[in-house]
């Protein structure tokens, strides 16, 4: 992990297993464009026992959240069995699974530098977990409403 890659001293905006994730803003500022406007400047960091994995810069697209949101929905609704955290970028992905006996696990890819590493960290989740994913998906998209329509 790089020294220069400090979170902000409050708390993480969205904490799935290990991965605790702050965002300090849009990137680029103030496009209205889709694809411009809604890029997240994020720190992006995951510890597990020694490891600690860190990234920063717009790496979360706001569509990217919404899609987590609604996946985390539906899953702890019964009606999907799988969602995740699907970043354009190579640097961060999140895979959530719901197994044939009910139990909720995951999957972080985490990589400052996806040419020459990459780190993949494996955990359990709780049920009430998926909901407070999705509130902390809702909470970024109510400070950064996501602009523009794709293809727009």
């Amino acid at each position: 992990m790089s020294e220069s890659i400090t979170p902000a001293r409050r708390a993480a905006d969205l904490v799935v297993a290990g991965l605790s994730l702050w965002v300090a803003g849009r990137h680029g500022g103030g496009s209205d464009d889709y694809w411009e406007g809604n890029w997240l400047d994020v720190i992006a960091r995951y510890r597990a026992g020694g490891s600690r994995v860190a990234v920063a810069g717009p790496v979360v697209h706001l569509s990217e959240l919404a899609a987590l949101r609604a996946g985390c929905e539906r899953m702890a609704a019964g009606a999907a069995t799988e969602t995740g955290l699907y970043c354009m970028e190579p640097n961060l992905k999140i895979e959530l699974w719901r197994v044939p006996n009910g139990q909720l696990i995951g999957k972080t890819r985490i990589t400052p530098d996806h040419k020459s590493e990459v780190h993949d960290f494996g955990f359990a989740l709780e049920p009430g977990d998926l909901a407070a994913i999705a509130a902390s998906c809702g909470e970024i998209l109510a400070r950064y409403p996501l602009r523009g329509k794709p293809g727009a």
